[in-house]
């Protein structure tokens, strides 16, 4: 059987209901699996290059290269947590590992976690400089917000009635089903030390469910399933529209359309469906000039799909 764990999938989609309420598919800050660093390991032999003709911008990187002999140095927003790790992403010029104490190395393949600075040609990363430690990642989405929307009850959040009180997977069950159905989240009452049963004990979570209408009978039919803390409101889109906008966003993103706009999907992806702001949020390797966002809203419609670039311009 298969034991490599993905961390982050390049150009692939999951659904978390459970802890966010979202299909989403999130760049991780978890480090692949360390050995001591050993002699003779890969390097590129090259020099760092003065920009060339071709550069289309400057920018700054901080995460992971991983360089594996026969296939070069890459920047890496999918990690495969094998040992040695792997990954397929953008090529690096002028890599010396010499300037890199601290990468690790197994059989082939050398990595580190670094902060770099270079130049995008369209093809390739060139570094201007030795790369150094890495610095905290931003967050490319900062906006979340998993509060309940609903009023809280007089006398607290209760179990109304404890016949149902574990029918939340029946409950999400005709949420799902419904064509309406914008989003499901849960909004955590009780820190993780004090919950007693933390998959199913309708005290500890409000289940929060949103439609783009029709509030009243979701309501009702929501009360005769589930009997824990519950909160029914309005959402922005169906999230079935949204789940069919992000597959075909995902599609579109790798492809020569794209990156004549400056969206550099090819050389790794993430994105998720936000049901809360009704929108696909896409983050790539690269975006480049000042057009990508026009041609997403061309292409997909006019704030539906929101892009953010991995190497982040250099100030």
């Amino acid at each position: 059987m298969r034991t490599d764990k993905i961390l982050v999938l390049a150009v692939a989609v999951s659904v978390l209901f459970a802890a966010c309420g979202a299909d989403e598919t999130t760049r991780s800050t978890s480090a692949p699996p360390t050995t001591p660093a050993t002699a003779g390991t890969p390097t590129t032999g090259a020099t760092l290059q003065p920009v060339g003709s071709g550069e289309l911008g400057r920018f700054v990187w901080d995460g992971w290269v991983l360089d594996k002999q026969g296939a070069g140095p890459q920047l890496c927003a999918a990690v495969l947590t094998s040992l040695p790790p792997q990954c397929e992403g953008l090529p690096v010029a002028g890599l010396d590992w010499d300037d890199v104490p601290w990468a690790e190395s197994a059989g082939d393949t050398t990595w580190a976690e670094v902060h770099a600075s270079g130049t995008f040609d369209g093809k390739v990363f060139t570094l201007t400089e030795p790369p150094a430690a890495p610095e905290p990642l931003p967050d490319l989405f900062p906006d979340r917000d998993f509060t309940t929307p609903c009023s809280q009850p007089d006398g607290g959040w209760a179990v109304s009635d404890p016949s149902s009180e574990l029918a939340f997977e029946a409950a999400r069950t005709y949420a799902e089903a419904q064509p309406d159905f914008a989003g499901l989240w849960v909004d955590q009452l009780l820190a993780p030390g004090e919950r007693e049963n933390e998959e199913h004990d309708p005290g500890v979570f409000v289940a929060n469910f949103t439609f783009t209408g029709d509030l009243d009978r979701h309501r009702a039919a929501l009360a005769g399933i589930y009997g824990g803390p519950s909160c029914v409101s309005l959402g922005p889109r169906p999230l079935a529209d949204l789940r069919a906008l992000q597959a075909r966003v995902f599609e579109t993103l790798g492809g020569p359309e794209a990156e004549a706009a400056g969206i550099y999907g090819r050389f790794g992806m993430s994105g998720s469906a936000n049901q809360f702001r009704g929108v696909v949020e896409v983050s790539v390797m690269v975006v480049t000039g000042d057009g990508a966002q026009a041609w997403l809203d061309e292409e997909f419609g006019p704030g539906l799909v929101e892009v953010r670039s991995y190497l982040r311009p250099a100030t």
